[in-house]
């Protein structure tokens, strides 16, 4: 078997820089003796990897390759039989159809060498394969929200007894047991009398509501959840009501806004030294820690040595000014 022995870029450029040292007179003889066993350890280290190399190459020859499992055989198409109709030979033709876009999705799936489009395509088909079957199911009705199936040749309804009886009434809960509730309209059409019977006593007017699961009222009030803009605009009606009907009517009242005080900076009037709050308020000597004091021109009707603002003057601190308050 023949080896191919491969360096890699470091070990290249490494043999070269050994190669020159070994030329090189002015190198110790104990520098070459160094130079030559690296040269002899890189040597064996390419050796070594090609023979794994080799190895690996030759097992994966030698193996057999795996048998691979034989695909499933297409399902025919379906065709139709004389007795059956169009539509039903329809639903089984679009089921049939969906078989076939789920088996082909199914194998971009299983190949690891699709494409990410492909697969992404294939999800899709799957997608809308699901979605399109279940809608070729058939739509089962319902009562008040509960599902109810009823049979494929449901039987007219037939009693011997009288309309109104007890007899009547248990006849008419076993059939609906058998046939299903929703069975009614299927002969409807074909036995009127049966069907008007039925809708007589079922939708008499009865004292207690053991069946109005089955016949729900439409007419009944259903409850009303008012958001809170309805009972603001229903409380500000009952207001402008009362007003016209001469009613006092208490208007809500809001304390006012007042900005809570900072005592970070002061200031200092030029005519006689006295340091003030902005809101005009002398300081004392022993609160000026970590504040920061700016000079200022005096207020109008300021007295020099006073010792305090005259009333109502306020520093306006982007102005720099002061205002009247």
């Amino acid at each position: 078997m023949a080896i191919h022995v491969h360096n890699t870029k470091e070990e290249i450029a490494e043999r070269k820089r050994l190669e020159a040292i070994l030329v090189d007179e002015t190198k110790t003889e104990a520098d070459r003796d160094f130079c030559r066993e690296r040269l002899q350890a890189i040597r064996e280290a390419a050796v070594g990897r090609a023979k794994v190399r080799a190895e690996r190459r030759a097992d994966y020859i030698e193996a057999e390759p795996a048998d691979e499992p034989e695909p499933a055989a297409l399902p025919e198409k379906p065709t139709q039989s004389e007795d059956e109709s169009d539509a039903a030979y329809e639903n089984r033709l679009a089921h049939w159809r969906l078989d076939l876009d789920l088996r082909a999705a199914g194998q971009v799936l299983n190949d690891v060498t699709a494409s990410l489009a492909k697969r992404q395509s294939a999800k899709a088909t799957i997608r809308r394969a699901h979605k399109d079957r279940e809608a070729l199911k058939p739509q089962i009705p319902t009562v008040s929200g509960i599902a109810l199936a009823p049979a494929p040749k449901a039987e007219p309804f037939r009693t011997p007894h009288e309309a109104g009886t007890a007899g009547y009434e248990d006849a008419m809960n076993q059939w609906m047991k058998v046939h299903g509730v929703l069975a009614a309209w299927r002969w409807k059409d074909t036995d009127p009398e049966a069907f008007a019977k039925h809708d007589a006593f079922y939708n008499k007017p009865k004292t207690d509501n053991s069946l109005a699961i089955w016949s729900p009222d439409p007419n009944a009030p259903k409850p009303f959840i008012a958001s809170p803009l309805q009972k603001q605009v229903w409380g500000e009606q009952s207001k402008e009501f009362a007003r016209q009907r001469g009613e006092a009517v208490a208007e809500p009242t809001t304390a006012p806004i007042v900005a809570p005080r900072s005592y970070r900076t002061a200031y200092k009037i030029l005519l006689d030294g006295l340091i003030v709050w902005p809101w005009g308020e002398v300081v004392q000597s022993q609160s000026l820690s970590n504040v920061q004091v700016f000079s200022i021109t005096a207020p109008p009707g300021y007295v020099s040595g006073s010792g305090a603002v005259p009333q109502g003057w306020q520093i306006d601190e982007i102005d720099m000014l002061w205002r009247k308050q």
